[in-house]
């Protein structure tokens, strides 16, 4: 018996230090940053996209809608609130504010509900600098199966016709192509998932291509 009660006190013993090794592990408290990183003062918990533009960093901070900062960004940044987090989207996952592209003083938001909220809008557009917001998703297709157009994961604009913009979406409706920033879209896959994650690689590239001439062109 004796020997059971020493067993089990030194199982707890175990349990409690693997406890606090792994709060340790997973407390930015704790963990020392990368040579090179600095904190940039946003507190938001849950950031689904970083958009680096001209004068701007966005945050698409999901479900707690989107901020920028004024660049260059510092430890001393101020963050302004754009809006956006008020949709009320309850898919439990990353939902919200997924993406943002801008011309001029003109946004277009790209939003993910999870298709469970069918009257949230996948394109949000706000000619204002962000003040205000309408849905921006004409040409979306919706029946039964998929009743809404919140189903919007990425964004992607044209280096070289800025009116062109693509937009990469979940279930089965995946690509859409809007001639004229978000106005009004047309389909162009109506695919199986091996397209999809085509489609979306082409996206990454797409963006990562954008980021270069950004970078080029200052």
């Amino acid at each position: 018996m004796k020997k059971i009660t020493i067993a089990l006190l030194l199982g707890c013993l175990l349990i409690m230090s693997f406890s606090c090794e792994k709060d340790k592990i997973i407390s930015p408290k704790h963990e020392p940053r990368p040579e090179g990183w600095i904190y940039l003062n946003f507190e938001i918990p849950v950031v689904s996209e970083l958009v680096l533009t001209n004068d701007w960093l966005y945050v698409c901070a999901a479900k707690d809608g989107l901020y920028r900062t004024e660049l260059p960004a510092s430890t001393n940044s101020t963050w302004e609130y754009l809006g956006l987090g008020d949709l009320d989207v309850v898919w439990p996952a990353v939902t919200g504010v997924m993406d943002v592209i801008e011309q001029h003083d003109t946004l277009l938001v790209g939003i993910n509900s999870g298709n469970f909220s069918p009257e949230i809008p996948g394109i949000f557009c706000s000619f204002n600098d962000g003040e205000s917001w309408i849905p921006s998703d004409s040409g979306f297709k919706k029946d039964s199966l998929y009743p809404g157009s919140g189903n919007v994961y990425t964004l992607a604009q044209s280096p070289t016709t800025a009116q062109r913009v693509l937009a990469g979406c979940g279930g089965g409706y995946l690509l859409y192509l809007s001639a004229n920033f978000g106005k009004t879209w047309k389909m162009n896959f109506l695919a199986h998932q091996m397209v999809w994650s085509i489609l979306l690689l082409v996206l990454i590239i797409l963006r990562h291509v954008m980021y270069v001439f950004i970078k080029q062109s200052k």
